[in-house]
């Protein structure tokens, strides 16, 4: 028979009392998170929220059935600017597994994967500091969809994606992450990245409305005017909204050692023709993580999407040359960072696109 899941009032075991001189860092381990008081509020929040949506009851532990795993990972959510918004400990589960002038705003579903209602029958063991000492040879049997879980995003996205269907939403099919909404009076997108969504319309008012509904059905942070998403960077002025990337590649740049690099004016040498042969470079994993990491930021600098598309072509077998080309463009970063793209308000409907004319 499953029992009842034991009450939010279950408290963790005793926390260590010495603290490090830096809570900021993110724990590795679950020890390490024990000795700060940051963290333990954090996953102390996260634990209670499991309990308040029903996602497990305790049950003795079946023979000859898998039981998943679990474990604590932790996230300091950080602001535009790098200041700490918030310290975030998420309990996930291990083995089943392999983020025109109108508003934008940004939402964060709490929990999101928690709504997703599980359709088989799954067991875990209890989360680390926070075991029923009543029943400890008691196994969780899962109600709903736990992060990391191989059905966890799907049962989250299904569910979501029926409620706004539901309401009058529509998915776009060139990419169904995105929804639409249009009336006569108004008409709202809803842009949806796991639990990150963005919603932007042409009326505040049912915009407003919108959110005050979608938090009654989900709970979630409004996190206002977007600022920062998924590295991007969206300032917005009189003149219009700029999206930049420059903490991204100041990142990409400080991985690499290329921070004090020398600047360079041009991302690459247009007397050098990259060859397929030559001295293979030392190391292709590196050459792999870093060409990748450009070509996410190829998203706010059109300027080096060539060039970098030069350099991915040669990722199964990398010489020095490409790897040289590669710095190049590093290099011509480092003294362009603050390069951005700029969108000026229009009342224009119509999208007009360029292309090289002699691009076959």
């Amino acid at each position: 028979m499953v029992t009842h899941a034991h009450t939010n009032s279950l408290k963790p075991k005793a926390f260590a009392a010495t603290l490090p001189t830096n809570p900021n860092l993110e724990p590795h381990t679950f020890s390490q998170a024990l000795k700060h008081t940051c963290w333990q509020n954090a996953m102390k929040a996260e634990y209670d929220a499991l309990m308040k949506n029903n996602t497990w009851s305790l049950v003795p532990c079946p023979t000859n059935t898998n039981i998943v795993g679990c474990k604590w990972i932790y996230r300091v959510k950080r602001r535009s600017d790098g200041s700490i918004d918030r310290y975030k400990a998420r309990l996930v589960a291990q083995g089943f597994s392999q983020e025109a002038g109108w508003r934008i705003r940004q939402l964060d579903i709490n929990n999101a994967f928690l709504n997703g209602d599980l359709t088989e029958v799954v067991y875990m063991k209890q989360p680390k500091g926070f075991e029923d000492p009543t029943k400890p040879h008691h196994v969780c049997r899962l109600h709903k969809a736990l992060y990391r879980l191989k059905q966890a995003p799907r049962a989250w996205f299904t569910k979501l994606k029926q409620y706004l269907v539901t309401n009058g939403f529509r998915a776009c099919q060139s990419d169904t992450s995105l929804f639409v909404r249009s009336s006569p009076s108004s008409t709202i997108y809803v842009l949806v990245y796991v639990d990150d969504v963005i919603v932007t319309g042409t009326n505040d008012v049912h915009l407003q409305r919108f959110i005050t509904n979608l938090n009654q059905v989900f709970s979630l942070k409004d996190l206002g005017d977007l600022h920062f998403f998924l590295g991007l960077q969206i300032h917005r002025n009189a003149t219009g909204l700029t999206l930049s990337q420059q903490a991204y590649i100041q990142d990409i740049l400080a991985r690499r050692n290329m921070s004090m690099a020398t600047s360079i004016t041009t991302p690459a040498d247009p007397q050098t023709r990259l060859l397929r042969d030559g001295d293979p470079f030392a190391d292709p994993t590196l050459y792999r993580q870093v060409v990748g990491s450009l070509q996410y930021a190829t998203i706010t600098r059109p300027d080096i999407a060539y060039f970098v598309n030069r350099v991915c072509q040669f990722m199964h077998s990398p010489t020095n040359q490409h790897w040289q080309a590669v710095k190049r463009i590093q290099r011509y970063l480092q003294g362009t960072i603050t390069h951005c793209l700029h969108f000026k308000p229009t009342t224009a409907t119509s999208l007009h696109a360029y292309s090289d004319a002699g691009w076959n």
